[in-house]
């Protein structure tokens, strides 16, 4: 039972690796069963991975989607960098750029309350 044990807590813990392309290597390599990260980042990596292999044996999928809120600090300071980054996504988004930066992402654009 112990022996089960240590191999199941191998298993979850994990192994450390340098960079990316080591990440994907040790699955491709089969040591280890899967690699989680960005979904952009993951292109990127199977781009740069100078080991040929076939996609079909694998799966990507999306886990997990966050959203993320800016915040700015109530000082005067915060305020001003608030009035900053608020004019900067009105004029990206009357000019069509923010749509575009969505799109390269591809994230859903969302319906912003600009007039």
């Amino acid at each position: 039972m112990k022996e089960m044990a240590d191999d199941i807590k191998h298993r979850l813990t994990g192994e450390e690796v340098e960079d990316r392309v080591s990440a994907l290597k040790m699955v491709l390599f089969n040591r280890a069963d899967y690699y989680f990260d960005n979904y952009e980042q993951l292109n990127d990596t199977i781009k740069k991975n100078d080991i040929t292999f076939d996609m079909n044996d694998y799966r990507i999928e999306v886990i997990v989607s966050i959203n993320l809120y800016m915040t700015f600090s109530s000082t005067e300071r915060g305020k001003k960098i608030k009035d900053l980054y608020d004019k900067g996504i009105e004029q990206l988004f009357r000019t069509g750029e923010l749509e575009e930066i969505y799109k390269k992402w591809k994230n859903e654009f969302p319906e912003l309350d600009i007039k």
